[in-house]
């Protein structure tokens, strides 16, 4: 923030920034509540028409799915875990925007310990590793078609 000062005249000039992809700060809850607004012709009609964003859905899930992983593992009390992962989730979700959401868990690893200690159980494993493949051939699908999956 020094920096940020010395060179641009502010130390939040990063939040400054981050209004050009309007990112600005917002609750998670109003951020899913407008994508979860009925379209106007209908989820049906919106479904076959492929008129729903992709991308936020994806994203969406992806924030709540952590989310739940860093409250299963603040039950489990792993305090300092749980709160990385679903503060991890959180903050980014803060921003206003769904955009990149995906990215940003990845990097959440205590999720992904739970997910392995959740895979010595030969069920669980196979459900999670067909739900990793779907997920997989998904976004190559659509990275091959030249769609951002980023």
């Amino acid at each position: 923030m020094l920096y940020l000062q010395r060179a641009f005249g502010g130390p939040l000039a990063f939040v400054h920034a981050a209004a050009a992809w309007d990112r600005v700060p917002r609750s998670p809850l109003m951020t899913m509540a407008e994508l979860l607004q009925r379209p106007a012709e209908g989820w049906g009609a919106a479904v076959m028409a492929a008129r729903l964003p992709l991308d936020n859905w994806i994203d969406m899930s992806m924030a709540v799915l952590f989310v739940g992983l860093g409250s299963v593992l603040l039950a489990q009390r792993r305090w300092s875990e749980g709160l990385f992962v679903t503060w991890g989730a959180l903050i980014p979700l803060s921003s206003g925007l769904l955009m990149s959401q995906r990215r940003y868990v990845w990097v959440l690893f205590p999720a992904f310990i739970l997910l392995a200690r959740w895979g010595q159980r030969p069920w669980l494993d196979r459900l999670i590793t067909t739900l990793s493949l779907m997920g997989l051939a998904l976004f190559t699908a659509m990275f091959a078609n030249w769609y951002w999956v980023g």
